[in-house]
């Protein structure tokens, strides 16, 4: 990675409803109003987390809505959420007349030491987050976006929930398959409401919307071999998780090598870069639909499709 360009990690777009969690809410979010409402609804400061930590508390928001058209007819639809930490308050060793004590320090207002922004593009349900060694150690900033978004889409009375997927780096998960002499379980969590669909998923797609399948757990075994060909049912799930369809890691075990392996997968966001600078992307967000403002969004959207491919989003 360059230093100072533009760098992200990319995500699958995927909207789930469970009546379970929001009792007595029967409307669905699945179109783009409706993603956009629960979005613009998450930067509200109710929403923000506390989160305490042994020695700090911190403040999670989302922040800073922003809608964008990307190309010239203006037709694709863009947004962008700015996530930040702020610190409001923490304990340590300070400097007195007297001598070096423990104490509290508090901020106000807090001041933030880490802001990414988070690009969504509807068109294909993909998000790009900005990439930050420090927030992207643990899982944490996804779970708080997560539990915003909630907040958010409860707040507006959905019952869907606006979950980030990580989609692995280029072939990964079908790099894993085909490492295979013989493939003899593979196990799978499939998400597949407005898929953004392939050649090799379609398929197996449509069979599963026709039975009315949203979610799908596929754990399958044959200890002398599953069938590993590209018109497969085991290919086709697959390739339909490597496009962030999925639920956390797919598990894959067989033979390599001639040894018994285990192969656990899919799980880390392929990461992109963008020639730009990253003080050229923190400026569109106060001027999002100038000619430069296009400009460097089509960079992103052309850097998201070299990881993912080109495919035609027409349903």
């Amino acid at each position: 990675m360059t230093k100072d360009h533009f760098t992200f990690n990319l995500y699958r777009m995927l909207i789930q409803d469970d009546l379970s969690v929001f009792p007595g809410m029967m409307k669905p979010a699945h179109d783009d109003e409706n993603i956009m409402k629960i979005a613009k609804s998450s930067t509200e400061m109710r929403l923000d987390k506390h989160i305490k930590t042994k020695v700090s508390l911190f403040i999670w928001s989302l922040r800073n809505y922003v809608e964008y058209s990307n190309t010239e007819d203006n037709t694709t639809r863009v947004f962008s959420l700015t996530l930040a930490r702020s610190l409001e308050r923490q304990t340590g060793k300070t400097v007195t007349d007297s001598g070096i004590v423990e104490s509290l320090s508090e901020l106000n207002p807090p001041l933030i030491d880490i802001a990414i922004n988070i690009f969504f593009f509807l068109e294909r349900h993909l998000i790009a987050v900005e990439y930050n060694s420090t927030l992207m150690r643990s899982s944490k900033w996804l779970d708080i976006t997560h539990e915003i978004l909630d907040s958010a889409a409860e707040f507006c009375r959905f019952t869907s929930q606006i979950r980030l997927e990580p989609i692995p780096y280029e072939e990964e998960l079908l790099t894993s398959f085909r490492s295979f002499a013989k493939l003899t379980r593979l196990r799978a969590h499939l998400v597949i409401p407005n898929p953004d669909l392939s050649n090799l998923t379609k398929k197996l797609y449509e069979e599963m919307s026709s039975d009315g399948i949203v979610e799908w757990i596929s754990e399958m075994r044959n200890p002398f071999g599953l069938s590993q060909s590209v018109e497969g049912r085991p290919h086709a799930i697959a390739a339909l998780a490597q496009e962030g369809y999925k639920k956390g890691h797919i598990t894959m075990e067989g033979i390599v090598d001639g040894n018994l392996k285990t192969i656990k997968t899919g799980e880390k966001a392929a990461i992109g870069e963008v020639d730009i600078p990253k003080v050229d992307v923190d400026a569109i967000i106060n001027s999002p639909n100038t000619s430069k403002s296009k400009r460097i969004l089509i960079k992103i959207i052309n850097a998201v499709n070299r990881i993912c491919g080109n495919v035609d989003t027409k349903k």
